[in-house]
């Protein structure tokens, strides 16, 4: 699957702290070879929207369309519980 990122994205992830950006990158390139690693818990949220575990603590969520995913959000918990009840 071919991945592509917002500004926005950028905005919210350069916004973590520096450890997190570099889990953030691990994650990526795992998922990257295996989406479906059981760490990554990548699952549909709902309708073509997509999420991705980088800790307990931290989430990204894409949308998905013809086999491309667009990243659009990267944060915390707190902020993707917010993010879904907006969807």
């Amino acid at each position: 699957m071919k991945s592509f990122t917002t500004d926005d994205f950028w905005e919210m992830f350069y916004q973590l702290p520096l450890s997190i950006q570099e889990l953030a990158r691990e994650k990526y390139e795992l998922w990257k070879v295996n989406p479906l690693h059981p760490s990554l818990q990548f699952k549909k949220i709902r309708g073509n929207v997509y999420s991705v575990r980088i800790t307990d603590s931290y989430r990204s969520v894409g949308v998905v369309d013809n086999g491309e995913i667009i990243w659009f959000f990267i944060g915390t918990h707190t902020e993707y519980d917010n993010l879904l009840s907006k969807l």
